[in-house]
């Protein structure tokens, strides 16, 4: 009884199947190199405290060893190199452009090099999950890298405009030389910060330059006492990436559930009037329907609902405007509402569809 007790405690410590364990963002290293790496980072393996989880990530990196011995010789790599459960290893390669990225922006992290290596523009960054908190932090990294919605900031104290998510950044101009020091400051400045003039793109995918929208830029650090104390002007005190990062998110939030909550109103309107068919509608049963009878066109809902969320991205001809929020108070409306609302292009009975 005590044996099958303690393999249930070393149980709840790993991750569950399916999920990505490690992730590894490599830049120009060679296959030699990077297993030279891998080693380092495997020997630190031996900090981990429970046998179950030394035994776990053992395994992924003697994996993800062997799947960097199969890359050619003496050839520069970029990209991911993964181990998911249940035991896979994977080398995702960079395109050209991901590979231009990989040179010209800041990722986060501790960057791990050969030895023997003094190249500064050749390395590593390993993400991995972490049993002290409920966040997959490798499956994190990977989402932030390659889809994380990216902010816009100012700060004077690191000299600079960034666009940026948790873990990448870019410096997109420097601050003002003179201090701002009103918000009328802060505005005249905000209008000068264009797509491409000077905000740049980190987008993984393809050219999107950062564009300035109802939430996404925020001052932080140091400035004039009228810029901190002005309610308008979203500021935080520091310069932490991840604390300037949480505070976008939370203010995401507010902007994502308000608008939200605009179509909830409009629901409510629609059948306190006694419309058969509004045009915003709540539930994901009717979600499902308005779907695949491609009724809708804008859904918000939240981040708990993956099995609807991943069926409308996996949709070949998805155009659908799906805004995922994550984190919604209890409180809001939008969750006491089901999580799910959605606008239809028509009015329209979908008991018909079901």
């Amino acid at each position: 009884m005590a044996d099958l007790s303690a393999k249930m405690d070393a149980a709840t410590l790993l991750p569950m199947p399916t999920t990505m364990v490690v992730c590894l963002l490599v830049n120009g290293l060679t296959s030699d190199n990077l297993t030279a790496c891998l080693g380092q980072i495997k020997s630190g393996s031996k900090q981990i405290g429970t046998h179950a989880r030394r035994e776990l990530f053992w395994n992924a990196y003697n994996s993800m060893i062997s799947e960097a011995n199969k890359q050619a010789e003496g050839q520069k790599l970029y990209g991911f190199l993964t181990y998911t459960l249940p035991s896979k290893a994977e080398f995702i390669a960079c395109t050209k452009r991901q590979k231009g990225l990989l040179g010209s922006t800041d990722f986060m992290g501790k960057k791990f090099k050969p030895e023997d290596n003094e190249s500064k523009s050749e390395w590593c960054i390993v993400y991995f999950d972490d049993d002290k908190t409920d966040v997959n932090d490798a499956q994190a990294a990977f989402d932030d890298i390659t889809t994380g919605e990216v902010m816009v900031y100012l700060s004077q104290d690191m000299d600079g405009v960034f666009v940026g998510t948790k873990l990448k950044r870019r410096k997109c101009r420097s601050a003002p030389s003179s201090p701002l020091k009103s918000p009328s400051d802060i505005a005249t400045f905000k209008a000068t910060l264009l797509p491409d003039k000077p905000l740049q793109s980190i987008d993984w995918t393809g050219k999107k330059p950062a564009k300035i929208n109802d939430y996404n830029f925020v001052v932080a650090g140091s400035f004039h006492k009228s810029i901190t104390e002005d309610d308008t002007i979203p500021h935080i005190n520091t310069t932490s990436i991840d604390e300037i990062y949480t505070f976008f998110e939370a203010k995401r939030n507010v902007f994502l559930i308000s608008e939200a909550e605009k179509l909830i109103a409009s629901h409510l309107t629609d059948v306190g009037k006694g419309l058969a068919n509004p045009l915003c509608n709540l539930g994901l049963k009717n979600a499902a329907i308005a779907r695949r009878n491609a009724l809708m066109k804008k859904c918000y809902i939240c981040s708990s609902k993956k099995k609807f969320i991943d069926s409308v991205l996996g949709d070949d001809d998805n155009n659908i405007e799906l805004i995922v929020i994550n984190n919604a108070s209890e409180a809001s409306d939008f969750v006491k509402y089901g999580a799910v609302v959605f606008e239809l292009h028509y009015r329209a009975d979908l008991t018909v569809f079901g």
